[in-house]
């Protein structure tokens, strides 16, 4: 039973039926329903439709297929891609520390005659 509060605008409710009521019209409210799973639904709602709504239907759900195929493919790509230049750039600083390398030279003192050696007649 519904009763008005004190202040004229609460409902309350009593009575222990009255709540499994409530229950189950919320359930029906979100679309739940004891016994009826989703694919009995879709199945249902297939049906009722007319041969144009189905094909569109089929046409919608391969074009959403193909955009997942494709965003898929696209995302290989890139990840490719991203090792691809993650190598290139590890072998350039490989190569930049290669040059960056400290080279010995042995530098000598130039001779006193100017670098010429006078060979003396043996």
């Amino acid at each position: 039973r519904l009763a008005a509060g004190a202040d004229g605008g609460t409902l309350t409710t009593s009575g222990a039926g009255m709540s499994a009521a409530i229950d189950a019209e919320d359930a029906a409210d979100f679309g739940e329903v004891a016994g009826v799973t989703d694919a009995s639904v879709a199945e249902q709602l297939e049906a009722a439709l007319t041969p144009v709504q189905r094909y569109m239907l089929r046409v919608l759900e391969e074009s959403n297929e193909a955009a997942a195929a494709e965003a898929q493919g696209e995302l290989q790509w890139q990840e490719w891609e991203m090792e691809r230049l993650a190598r290139k750039r590890d072998e350039e600083e490989a190569a930049a520390d290669e040059e960056d390398e400290v080279l010995f030279y042995t530098v000598s003192e130039p001779q006193a005659d100017g670098g010429k050696r006078s060979h003396k007649g043996k």
